[in-house]
């Protein structure tokens, strides 16, 4: 008498199904990239009005109070000792945020809020 067996390989076709049409989806997923719309936030959270404000277009033009600056002259026009507070474009994309992040992070700027608008 045969012993009744579990046979796995239908369900490994289709997990592999899934995973690469998960894959080709995320891959079509763009973050796309003065006037600049704030993504939307459920939170809500006063920021310092007095604070300089870094503006970040759709475009990647970065303004530090209506003055136009480089990427790497950004850490040089800010003083560490005062907040910053970071608006950007909702179609900005997300890895030219994560640009402006990261120099802030190299150059031990933590003293910033990135800043929203309501729903």
């Amino acid at each position: 008498m045969n012993k009744p067996s579990l046979n796995i390989i239908p369900l490994i076709d289709v997990m592999l199904v899934i995973i690469i049409i998960s894959l080709s989806v995320q891959s079509f997923v763009k973050y796309k990239a003065i006037d600049i719309t704030p993504p939307l936030s459920k939170s809500e959270q006063n920021a310092k009005t007095d604070a300089n404000v870094l503006a970040i277009s759709k475009e990647f033009e970065l303004r530090i109070n209506d003055e136009i600056v480089s990427l790497d002259d950004l850490v040089s026009k800010i003083n560490k000792d005062e907040k910053l507070n970071i608006i950007c474009d909702e179609e900005l994309y997300f890895k030219d945020f994560i640009k402006v992040i990261y120099e802030l992070k190299n150059n031990n700027f933590n003293n910033y809020t990135i800043l929203t608008r309501l729903k």
